[in-house]
């Protein structure tokens, strides 16, 4: 199928330049119609739907600004091409501020600068609808993406009182490196973690996956072959760093990782690079845990530590990416303590926390933002 020939207007008050101009335009292949003033020439672009505009700056009935503002208000990705003498540089700036694609300087005495600027004008279209081609389709992908990763989540709220867990993701885009995960693991265990993933998009999307899978794969291996990594959480961190580095993906994560017991009263965990700490709140007061350690997956021969925390009920800890920091106000330095007093003005459930830090109502975050609220009550 032979392919469509370009379609042009050419505006020109001068009949001799316009016919030349025309006669030479279509012996380069192009189909031309020309209009010897701008009405006429915004009548034939309504008409024709054109694939290019060439017009001189200066012309009877409506000025080659005029045609150009008019042209740009309803069709601003077609090219326009501007010539004009060298007296009216006044108004190829403006046309410049209008979005024209190029301009030439009268007389033009070598024809074929005419037909290269056509060519550079359908080049740069053509490069403008491929990248918008592109976008639309990442875009897609990303929503894509988006909708998987959600179903990936656990849900938003757990309760089987005495516990109660509730969390929330918010991408900085469409798709997050924050992730959060809890399951019972068995009668009298529960883990939870919070993992923040470097970068952003599907790269760091991805690697929120493998944590998952992997991690539901130890704990399918301590239900069938008492594999006790699940439940040690230094063990079980190092053992992910080992997996997400042997993948190569060039990414790693920081992570906070909970057992809880609650025959023992006991919870086990490990912070691994991850910022800020996790948060206990008991009895009207917060406090950062203690804990430090390096991200997972930037080396596969780092070592962690468990934490081992005695507690009564009730009390609620707060996890949190360091995304959270990006959207309270006040400087950094006074963020840390900030975070614990605003804390403590919330009835600890996600819905106060959320309108407090106000995360899901902050516009162009420059992080992902997440929460996971853990809470042991009172056994009644």
């Amino acid at each position: 199928m032979p392919t469509p020939k370009v379609r042009i207007i050419l505006a020109d008050d001068e009949m001799m330049v316009r016919e030349n101009l025309a006669i030479y335009l279509e012996d380069c292949g192009y189909l031309i119609k020309t209009a010897a003033d701008g009405k006429e020439a915004l009548d034939l672009f309504h008409q024709e739907r054109p694939d290019v505009i060439i017009t001189d700056i200066t012309l009877p009935r409506m000025s080659g600004l005029e045609l150009i503002r008019a042209i740009k208000s309803v069709a601003p990705q077609v090219p326009v091409i501007v010539f004009s003498g060298l007296g009216d540089m006044t108004d190829v700036i403006a046309a410049l501020r209008l979005g024209i694609w190029d301009y030439l300087v009268k007389p033009i005495n070598d024809l074929s600068v005419i037909h290269q600027s056509v060519q550079k004008a359908l080049e740069k279209q053509r490069l403008k609808d491929e990248n918008e081609r592109i976008r639309e389709t990442l875009l897609e992908d990303q929503e894509a993406g988006h909708s998987v990763q959600q179903k990936i989540l656990p849900p938003n709220l757990f309760e089987a009182p005495p516990l109660k867990l509730e969390h929330q993701v918010v991408p900085m885009l469409y798709l997050s490196g924050d992730f959060v995960d809890y399951f019972k693991l068995d009668d009298h265990r529960f883990v939870f973690y919070l993992a923040d993933v470097s970068g952003h998009g599907a790269a760091a999307a991805f690697v929120t996956v493998l944590v998952k899978m992997f991690i539901r794969e130890m704990a399918a291996k301590f239900r069938s072959d008492n594999d006790a990594r699940v439940i040690t959480p230094h063990l079980m961190i190092k053992a992910l760093a080992q997996e997400i580095y042997g993948a190569k993906l060039g990414k790693y994560c920081t992570m906070l990782y909970f057992v809880y017991d609650s025959n023992l009263e006991e919870i086990h965990y490990s912070v691994a690079g991850h910022y800020p700490n996790p948060v206990l709140v008991k009895k009207g007061e917060a406090k950062y845990l203690a804990g430090r350690g390096f991200p997972v997956g930037i080396s596969q021969s780092m070592s962690y530590k468990t934490e081992i925390l005695e507690i009564e009920p009730p009390f609620t800890l707060a996890l949190f990416s360091d995304g959270i920091f990006e959207i309270m106000p006040g400087n950094f330095e006074n963020k840390e303590e900030l975070l614990l007093k605003l804390l403590l003005e919330t009835d600890l459930s996600l819905e106060q926390v959320n309108d407090k830090f106000k995360i899901t109502n902050t516009p162009d975050r420059l992080d992902d933002v997440s929460v996971l609220l853990f809470t042991r009550g009172i056994t009644e």
